[in-house]
This record gives structure tokens, C-alpha cells and sequence, in this order.
């Protein structure tokens, strides 16, 4: 394995921790995840919108990383479909992931460091595919690109859309799991 891919593999194993962790937070503990003080990690897992179809959205971030992982490690060349299958994983990651952060400043207004580092992770194995391979930069990799970030741009609106009508606004400081806004 190269270089490039080792350290893919390792952002992706990242991800992995960080989704893998909120989501046992959020299916067995109950979303009392510790993230320090002041942070909203609890506010974030306990609000109405951290759950897809009673699923923890932390769970679907888990199966992408894992996904990317595969996709990094799978020995050989990957048959020619390891960089543009990589290129629409991180695309979709990305842009969800910026759904997400709107999310949590718009919607929730809480900061949960978890959830950045998630960002995070993306946005540099995104970035590492856009730089590294050329194909992403050609013009079927920008088609490609574009048709997975449209998809998941009209399926997050959708998504948003839905919970929206099913959960109740928030409260004036955002959600809290007391009366104390802790």
C-alpha cells in the first residue's frame, strides 16, 4: 500500500472511532457522551435530529468510513474503480457533512467537537482525492462529482424537509436533555 492510501486508511479508521463512539453513546449509554465542558455533544445526540428512521446518523457515518476503508485497503489496483468509487464516497461525505454542520449551528446551536472531527476526516480524504488523483479533476470526474453532491445536497434538503414537519421547534437556547441546558 502507498502512501497516499496508508494515510487515507488511517483518516478513515479515525472516522471510524469517532462515529463508532457515538454511536454506542447513542444506543447503548444513552447519549452521555464526554466531550468537556461547555461542549453540546449530549445536546446534539439527544435532539430530535441524530436519528434517521430510529437509526443514530453516527451509525450511517460508521458504514461510510468503513465503506472508504474497504475501498482504501482492497489489495491491487481495485480494477480500476478504487478512485472514482472513493471520489463519489467523500463527495457524498463531504456534502453531507455540511448539511450536518448547518445543522448544529443553525437548528440544534450546539458545538460538538465529535462531529467536527467527523467533518473533518472527510473533508481531508476528500481533499486527498481531489489532489492526488487526476482523474477527479478530469471532466468525468467533475461530472461524477457533481451528479453525487447534487444527489446528496436534494436528498439532505429532503431529509430536513421531513424532520422538520415531524420534530417539534426548538426550544429558544436549542435542546437540552434538563431544565438546567445540560
Amino acid at each position: 500500500m502507498d502512501k497516499i492510501r496508508l494515510g487515507m486508511a488511517l483518516l478513515a479508521l479515525g472516522g471510524l472511532g469517532v462515529t463508532g463512539y457515538l454511536t454506542y453513546e447513542k444506543l447503548i449509554v444513552g447519549a452521555t457522551v464526554a466531550c468537556g465542558e461547555g461542549a453540546g455533544c449530549n445536546v446534539v445526540l439527544a435532539s430530535p435530529y441524530a436519528s434517521v428512521l430510529g437509526l443514530p446518523l453516527a451509525g450511517f457515518g460508521f458504514g461510510l468510513y468503513a465503506v472508504i476503508l474497504a475501498f482504501v485497503t482492497w489489495p491491487g489496483d481495485g480494477g480500476g474503480w478504487r478512485w472514482p468509487g472513493l471520489w463519489a464516497l467523500t463527495t457524498m461525505g463531504i456534502v453531507f457533512s455540511g448539511y450536518l454542520m448547518s445543522l448544529l449551528i443553525f437548528e440544534i446551536k450546539a458545538f460538538c467537537p465529535y462531529c467536527l472531527a467527523s467533518a473533518l476526516f472527510l473533508t481531508t480524504l476528500w481533499l486527498t482525492v481531489l489532489f492526488t488523483q487526476k482523474w477527479s479533476r478530469s471532466q468525468a470526474g467533475t461530472n461524477l462529482g457533481l451528479g453525487v453532491a447534487g444527489l446528496t445536497l436534494v436528498s439532505s434538503l429532503l431529509l430536513y424537509q421531513i424532520q422538520k414537519n415531524t420534530v417539534p421547534p426548538p426550544p429558544a437556547g436549542g435542546y437540552f436533555l434538563n431544565d438546567q441546558g445540560t
